[in-house]
């Protein structure tokens, strides 16, 4: 049984890894602002440096990450740390989630959805990785 969950658990970090490598790539390409000309140039400065900031932040994410699923016993503290963020982070999406209509919002700035019509699914969808990961990471640890 250990085995199997270290080998999901692995799965899981390195797809984590690689998504992280593809969001930093969409955040650092400016891609989702290339709609808010309209903004005020102070608004669209912050935006693209807090872009820039959480594409390095991401980078640095997918590096951790990829050390971490070569030796999970090396890192058990922080892959229960990571577990115990992932749930946090979850339950953050899905507040966010309830709590707004990007459809709306994001109306006239398409690219702030970065073209998905369905940014509420895909951000519950996140949420719901996130809580698989954390579930993972429990079993793992109690193993």
């Amino acid at each position: 049984m250990h085995k199997k969950v270290e080998k999901i658990l692995r799965f899981l970090l390195i797809f984590g890894g690689c998504y992280f490598v593809f969001d930093g790539l969409l955040h650092i390409s400016g891609i989702k602002l290339s709609s808010v000309d309209s903004w005020p140039e102070g608004a669209l400065g912050y935006a693209n440096l807090i872009n820039s900031i959480y594409a390095s932040f991401v980078f640095l994410a997918a590096a951790f990450i990829f050390v971490i699923q070569k030796d999970l016993s090396k890192y058990k503290s922080l892959v229960v740390a990571t577990g115990v963020w992932a749930l946090f982070h979850a339950l953050l999406l899905l507040f966010l989630v309830w709590s707004n209509n990007y459809q709306q919002i994001f109306q006239n700035s398409p690219s702030l959805l970065v073209w998905l019509p369905i940014y509420r699914e895909y951000l519950t969808m996140n949420s719901v990785l996130l809580v698989i990961y954390s579930i993972t990471v429990y079993f793992w640890y109690k193993s």
